[in-house]
């Protein structure tokens, strides 16, 4: 049961979800963190490891992350600096 919530969960915020107002590697990233078999993303996402995942510079990670924030689809865990952190506001 658990399963099939975490499905329709994740459906409807796709649907929800502007893509059009996304980027090519900003749906990837959130594809990647909505895995449940994801662990990598338990302590959230940075600008480095987005950097990693898309393969973008630094500048580019911490202007796709904030554009996430700004759009409700990532939320702050730690949004001091360099140790900003996010997680998906699922």
């Amino acid at each position: 049961m658990d399963v099939i919530q975490y499905v329709v969960k994740k459906a409807r915020f796709w649907d929800e979800l502007d893509t059009e107002a996304l980027n090519a590697r900003q749906p990837k990233l959130i594809r990647k963190m909505l895995r449940q078999d994801a662990p990598s993303f338990e302590n959230g996402i940075n600008a480095a490891k987005y950097q990693n995942l898309t393969r973008c510079s630094k500048a580019t990670a911490t202007r796709d992350l904030q554009h996430l924030v700004a759009q409700g689809v990532l939320a702050p865990v730690h949004s001091k600096g360099r140790y900003a952190r996010y997680r998906l506001d699922f």
